[in-house]
């Protein structure tokens, strides 16, 4: 049987880069056995991709040997193997595995400042550029490993369900806000998510902000929209019932974070609030297609010598959030 996999670090936005990657091959071989590789959190994954049951989530790491040694059963002898771009190094132990794993002349990466590529890969891409949509990358390996890039618009198929609103005692109109993106040097302080909050109960009147995120945010989520018309799901939804709930929402509000993706892969077009550093990459006409994000915010203009890594960065704590809430309105 025909194999493929790729290994991907366990975020929502490159897992979605990856499945891009793996349904171009299957639209190629459509009997393939099909994979992709994580570290960890394989079972939010599994989650994700319910929708998609040709495509498999493995978890293996070099902590669990009889994991690798389940991979190395399953999955030797693949006739394509690709690993994933990084700003960084991607770490050895990654790349001996997609090489102990791939066939001859099956092995895809991107360069880094690693010496030993040259020795382990038998397709080596250039570092990707910062500001080239990411699916072109995704492109380029298919074209290396001789793969015909037919599909060319990003979409995740999901699980539909009965009875979320319900469930989540959401009632009327709703929009999707997520302030989360795991990190508070891609994040909001409490204060500013609160500022988008007021300014989008002022424009939507009648309407429910449902609050999304993971466990460890819904403090937050409480906090910030204390006394407003809001439900907080974060830590509460799977991401099936978040796909669900995007899909009858009536705007998708997001830092530029897994939500944000999510929604534009299932053909909702999101206002996404970035740093300056997600501008083009993830979000440019090369990525989704026109329309989507519905809008880009971001303050560019205040990083001009180069982004400042720090908690809640300029570029996105100086956002006019009341033109956030207008451009909902517009939408709506």
């Amino acid at each position: 049987m025909f194999k493929a996999l790729t290994f991907r670090p366990a975020s929502i936005g490159d897992a979605l880069m990856g499945k891009y990657f793996l349904e171009n091959i299957r639209a190629a071989h459509p009997d393939a056995k099909l994979a992709i590789v994580v570290g960890s959190r394989a079972g939010m994954l599994k989650d994700l991709f319910a929708g998609e049951s040709w495509l498999e989530v493995v978890e293996a790491n070099r902590r669990d040997l009889p994991a690798l040694m389940k991979m190395w059963r399953g999955w030797r002898g693949s006739e394509i193997a690709l690993t994933n771009y990084t700003a960084g190094t991607l770490n050895l132990p990654a790349k001996l595995m997609a090489r102990l794993l791939a066939k001859r002349g099956a092995l895809a990466g991107f360069d880094d400042a690693s010496s030993v590529n040259h020795f382990l890969y038998d397709h080596l891409l250039p570092r990707p550029i910062r500001d080239r949509s990411v699916r072109l990358h995704e492109c380029d390996a298919l074209k290396a490993l001789g793969v015909p890039v037919s599909i060319e618009r990003l979409s995740l198929k999901y699980v539909p369900l009965e009875g979320i609103t319900e469930k989540f005692n959401i009632k009327g109109p709703y929009v999707i806000v997520h302030l989360f993106s795991g990190s508070k040097s891609r994040g909001l302080s409490i204060a500013h998510m609160r500022e988008l909050l007021l300014a989008l109960t002022k424009e939507l009147p009648g309407t429910t902000l449902v609050l999304s995120g993971g466990a460890t945010d819904a403090a937050e989520a409480i906090e910030a929209s204390v006394g407003l018309p809001a439900v907080v799901i974060a830590g509460r939804a799977s991401l099936q019932e978040l796909m669900n709930l995007i899909v009858g929402s009536r705007a998708v509000i997001s830092l530029d974070t897994g939500v944000g993706h999510l929604a534009a892969h299932i053909g909702r077009s999101p206002i996404i609030l970035s740093t300056c550093l997600g501008r083009i990459s993830w979000w440019g006409p090369d990525q989704y297609g026109p329309g989507i994000p519905a809008a880009l915010f971001t303050r560019a203009d205040r990083c001009v010598g180069g982004h400042v890594f720090k908690s809640y960065p300029d570029c996105l704590a100086a956002l006019d959030m009341g033109a956030v809430a207008a451009k909902a309105s517009r939408l709506l």
